[in-house]
């Protein structure tokens, strides 16, 4: 830790530099919020809310606790997904730096890169939660964002094909699917999968079917 903060400095200089910021922010937060011992320095976590963590917990927790099947809907999970989709607003400490230290770009790189993995799949699980509900325009938004991220990412193009068919848009599924052709041959010179092919064809020929709804219950 001394060494990312303090890079322009020799160790032991560096570690000075630690101990007296550590003695200085203890005794500003009144000995609150920071855990310190001789081998770690971390935040108590039962002081001080994180937007990251709380994206991971929300994100871990939908559908592994409610005991449900994995593909039926579950509201618990729409409301956990939409949670943490909403606490994700960019790259992991966007427009943060430390001056000359590569060791601190690189881990914040790698925690940008992780975070933005994870956020992929809380979009695709819960344009799948969307669509199992019920909420095609939802499901699709959700789905079109999903595609914003990458937009090389050729099953997210799948989905948002698929989630036009299913609800009856079958031009707009055509048109997405030579969006995704035209793409992937100006980024990187290939063809579409064949799956993606067969899923065009599919749609060409209206033979994906119509989702059927769940219907309201009476009063």
């Amino acid at each position: 830790l001394a060494t990312l903060l303090w890079p322009e400095y020799g160790r032991d200089s560096a570690r000075g530099a630690l101990r007296r910021t550590l003695s200085n922010l203890r005794k500003a937060l009144g000995g609150r919020f920071l855990v310190v011992n001789r081998d770690a320095v971390a935040l108590d976590d039962s002081h001080v809310y994180l937007d990251s963590a709380e994206f991971r917990r929300l994100s871990d927790h939908a559908g592994q606790e409610h005991g449900h099947p994995p593909n039926d809907p579950c509201p618990v999970c729409e409301r956990e997904l939409f949670a943490a989709a909403a606490l994700y607003r960019g790259d992991f400490m966007r427009g943060f730096a430390l001056r000359d230290s590569m060791d601190f770009e690189e881990w914040q790189l790698y925690q940008s890169d992780a975070f933005r993995r994870l956020y992929a799949t809380v979009l695709d699980r819960l344009a799948l939660e969307l669509d199992g509900s019920g909420k095609e325009d939802a499901a699709i938004e959700t789905a079109e964002q999903r595609l914003a991220l990458d937009p090389l990412h050729e099953p997210a193009h799948c989905l948002l094909m698929d989630l036009y068919a299913a609800s009856g848009r079958r031009s707009e599924a055509v048109r997405q699917y030579r969006r995704c052709v035209a793409v992937l041959e100006r980024e990187l010179g290939v063809a579409p999968l064949a799956a993606t092919t067969r899923l065009y064809q599919a749609i060409k020929e209206d033979r994906v079917p119509l989702r059927s709804r769940p219907e309201t219950p009476a009063r």
